[in-house]
């Protein structure tokens, strides 16, 4: 479709980018992606994050067009391939008459959905996070502000990004709704409309209407924040200038009518403390995201802590990555404690429609953020998680207390962590002799980063030990759990106790006797920590009356 720079309708061009089920790559509109779903694989961006703003926003649109389905709809749905265009047609308009809310560029009363009347004019390239900008000279390709052309279908995918992943950047300039961007749980599977129908129809509040159709209006702090204003709630006004002549795309490449620069607007106070008041009380919980804790008040005056689960940087601290898969498992599973803090509410409904022994593919997207302006890393994890054990109580139990164990062994056996880096290893003090001193640095302890290395490696085994664990407790009758458990510990012990043994091979120098005395030193050391572990059990399961007063252990927080 020829582009229409005077207008470039969301609805219509061509710029979501998405793998049909025959193989082939191309870009659609809106309309396309809703209507022609269940031929679309999934939606393609090369950047995770632009996968999981673009699902949002299409859920966001088809929620705003149908809010329920009667049986009859029901009926009409099962003999289409795609959302029908009879249920888009009266919110969206038609193919020659879409709706001019939609419109990237256009008149001033809809520009781009973003009025602005600021004279700061940066590069459009501040939109999108792998793009080069300011003087950041570290980049392994760098372009100036004053010339960082991109057309316009990147420039839309950086400003469905906002609502998700806008942090915090300096005074006054807040956070999307989510405030520090949060782990992102998003569906997977044969094609896009069956990703969909994982969500829609939602419940809303009567209230609820999305930006475009607002204004950018706020509402009061009384309501609730529904699923449209969530998931389009766009924190920071902007406006892209006029399209130039053709140019090179500084993100995708492609020669096309490219935009250089962008104006932004802060928001307003009101609209700030507002929003903060909203979710501090509880009023936004998204279903996207996995909640630890109530929300609270944080340091910086511009943001509040949502309580959400946040990704952690992987990328500058390896340490972070290796145990990061235990986290993401147990933020899909329930939560007895409260309301507000569980996985994420699409999951636990697609659990509930699910047969017991089936699985729900899920697709985990973290940015890492320093929490204010700085960002490290993006990633993107997919799970398989049992539906029985998400619906079962006893099974959720049992899979966090195998969680917790193993964490507190690795902890007290190949986690190399210290307080500082020339320390020896914790917890393996008896074998510290094992490490090589050199005569510039004789506090150089081999050892830790031997460590280091092999736990990365012992990870992806740990991982494939804990998945195969979850689907036997899903599959078997509780009676044989204890077996099971049994059987997934002995499996971790010949994992663990292989790495320390490669950490001993990796460090030791000199005689094969000396060898195998280290090898057996390490295994005293080993036998005594999963001791320690079976005998901190036995005193949790006592009853209060009868456990010993002042005699627990050190926390792994206070000990790190």
């Amino acid at each position: 479709m020829k582009q229409k720079t005077e207008a470039y309708n969301l609805l219509e061009e061509d710029w979501i980018p998405v793998l049909w089920s025959n193989g082939t790559f191309s870009r659609v509109g809106i309309r396309t992606a809703l209507t022609k779903a269940g031929q679309i694989r999934q939606i393609a961006a090369s950047n995770p994050m632009d996968n999981v703003a673009l699902l949002r926003l299409l859920l966001a649109v088809l929620q705003w067009c149908k809010q329920s389905l009667s049986d009859e709809d029901r009926k009409e749905f099962g003999r289409q391939d795609g959302i029908p265009e009879a249920w888009l047609r009266r919110k969206l308009g038609t193919e020659k008459k879409p709706n001019p809310a939609f419109n990237l560029l256009g008149d001033p009363g809809h520009y781009q959905m973003l009025p602005s009347n600021t004279k700061t004019k940066p590069g459009p390239n501040v939109l999108l996070h792998e793009a080069p900008s300011g003087t950041n000279k570290a980049h392994f390709r760098h372009v100036r502000d004053s010339h960082a052309p991109m057309c316009l279908a990147c420039c839309a995918l950086g400003l469905t990004r906002l609502p998700a992943f806008t942090a915090s950047e300096g005074r006054e300039k807040f956070p999307g709704i989510n405030q520090v961007p949060p782990i992102y749980f998003a569906p997977r599977s044969d094609t896009l409309l069956q990703v969909l129908l994982f969500q829609w129809p939602m419940s809303n509040p009567s209230h609820d209407r999305p930006v475009w159709d607002t204004g950018l209006e706020v509402i009061t702090a009384e309501h609730h924040v529904g699923i449209l204003e969530g998931f389009t709630f766009i924190p920071r006004k902007v406006r892209l200038g006029r399209p130039s002549a053709e140019d090179r795309c500084i993100l995708c490449g492609r020669v096309d009518s490219v935009v250089t620069d962008i104006a932004f607007k802060k928001p307003s106070k009101e609209q700030v403390e507002i929003i903060k008041r909203r979710v501090l009380s509880k009023k936004w919980r998204d279903p996207d995201v996995a909640y630890l804790k109530e929300p609270q008040k944080s340091s910086s005056r511009d943001s509040v802590d949502t309580g959400s689960a946040k990704a952690r940087d992987c990328l500058n601290d390896p340490w972070n990555s290796a145990g990061e898969w235990r986290q993401l498992w147990l933020q899909m599973l329930p939560s007895s404690t409260d309301a507000y803090i569980g996985a994420p509410s699409w999951l636990l409904k697609a659990h509930n429609e699910v047969g017991p022994h089936e699985t729900v593919e899920v697709r985990a997207v973290g940015f890492a953020t320093d929490r204010k302006a700085n960002y490290f890393d993006v990633w993107e994890v997919t799970l398989e998680l049992c539906a029985g054990i998400a619906q079962d109580s006893q099974g959720s139990a049992i899979v966090r207390q195998e969680a917790d164990w193993l964490e507190d062994l690795i902890f007290k056996t190949i986690d190399a962590k210290t307080r500082e880096w020339k320390k020896p290893v914790k917890k393996l003090r008896d074998a510290v002799f094992l490490s090589r001193t050199s005569e510039r640095n004789r506090k150089q302890h081999d050892l830790r980063s031997a460590l280091c290395q092999v736990r990365q490696q012992s990870e992806t085994v740990l991982h494939s030990a804990f998945r195969d664990f979850i689907y036997v407790i899903n599959s078997s009758a509780s009676t044989e759990w204890e077996n099971a458990r049994k059987a997934w510990r002995r499996r971790v012990e010949g994992a663990v106790r292989h790495a320390l043994r490669s950490a001993v091979t990796l460090t030791m120098h000199g005689s094969s006797l000396r060898r195998q005395e280290a090898i057996q030193k390490v295994d005293e050391a080993f036998r005594a920590a999963v001791r320690q572990l079976e005998e901190e059990e036995a005193r949790a399961a006592k009853p209060k009356s009868e456990q010993p007063k002042g005699g627990g252990n050190e926390s792994r927080s206070k000990v790190h």
